[in-house]
């Protein structure tokens, strides 16, 4: 009984009767890898980014006696004398606000659109075209977690048919698992960039017009908020308490007292504000200064006269738990943050 092989079950636009062991010669693999990313935004709703993008496909219509160079175990050609035939040709970024293909002179005076080779051990057919996209793109920051948020960042690639060859082509996402030569140098002061790359269910497939989308997960530092405005916040509760164990004074010292903390706290708000996006909904730090200022006007309360609810005897009880509470509020956020493991783009 004749085997078929499983690279038959690739294509359904041209001929299955291929031999066992061979290539299926339509497909083209796409892979990609994250190079640099830039300018966060969450206000502008836009971020920077450099990615490379890699083109793996057969051609028999470049002349391999035009190469330009040997190095190493690749023979690289010009892309611009066989453009006609390469994937890619036309790309459009959909949520690109500005930028493009970034040109290489490594063929010398004239720029080319990327690097085109042929890797020694491959089939002599296949090809590798690399190339390289900066620029800015449109992003919707979910920021109701700030400063705690992890946003999944995407660029929306289509790939229109440029050519006929484009029109015999069978894509799929590359096995290959790309990582940035970058290292820790792709994090940035108030971020951590954590998985990228594109994955078989984003690949699809529409009149042979491709699109697929190309993930980053961007992960914020907290720490300087946490110190800044949490930290400041559950220091400025501390003192409302102490006001609980002032003797011989009465109701009216204690409420001084608070109200300096309820000021305190507003200042704290207009310094950071600063540093926190402006967006139509509250987020944790919203929140947490919100849960403040209820935690000391509750504090306020119990010194008052107005309070004939809560017996004098109960008073500290009372307002300690209410402090736990809130103060588990506050730093239960970072407390995951801290223990977290990293997240993975097939969970988003």
């Amino acid at each position: 009984m004749e085997k078929k092989g499983t690279t038959e079950m690739l294509s359904s636009d041209h001929e299955t009767s291929q031999n066992v062991g061979k290539p299926d010669i339509s497909v083209t693999e796409l892979g990609a890898w994250l190079i640099s990313v830039h300018s966060v935004n969450v206000e502008d709703s836009s971020f920077g980014a450099k990615i490379r993008l890699v083109f793996k496909f057969f051609s028999d219509n470049i002349n391999t006696d035009h190469r330009f160079k040997r190095a190493g175990s690749r023979t690289y050609f010009r892309p611009s004398e066989t453009d006609n035939w390469l994937p890619g040709q036309a790309t459009e970024i959909l949520n690109r606000l500005s930028g493009g293909i970034s040109q290489t002179l490594f063929y010398g005076e004239k720029s080319e659109i990327g690097f085109l080779f042929h890797e020694e051990g491959s089939p002599a057919n296949q090809f590798v075209l690399e190339m390289v996209y900066e620029g800015h793109f449109k992003h919707v920051f979910e920021l109701q977690k700030f400063p705690y948020e992890i946003d999944v960042l995407s660029i929306d690639l289509v790939f229109w048919c440029a050519n006929e060859v484009d029109l015999q082509r069978t894509w799929q996402v590359s096995d290959t698992k790309y990582t940035s030569p970058g290292g820790d140098r792709l994090d940035l002061p108030d971020f951590d960039v954590g998985e990228f790359g594109l994955s078989v269910d984003q690949l699809q497939n529409d009149d042979k017009n491709i699109r697929c989308d190309f993930k980053i997960i961007l992960e914020r530092k907290p720490w300087y908020y946490f110190i800044s405005s949490t930290f400041s916040m559950i220091v400025i509760m501390i003192f409302s308490l102490f006001t609980f164990g002032m003797s011989g004074e009465g109701n009216g010292a204690a409420l001084g007292i608070v109200g300096s903390l309820l000021l305190a706290t507003i200042a704290v708000r207009f310094v950071i504000s600063q540093d926190t996006p402006r967006v139509p909904y509250t987020t944790h730090i919203d929140r947490e200064a919100i849960a403040t200022f209820f935690f000391l006007l509750f504090v306020a309360f119990i010194h008052s006269d107005f309070n004939t609810v809560i017996p004098s005897s109960s008073e500290t009880l009372v307002s300690g738990v209410s402090f736990l509470v809130v103060l588990l509020f506050m730093i239960s956020p970072m407390i995951k943050y801290s223990f977290r493991k990293p997240k993975k783009l097939k969970e988003t």
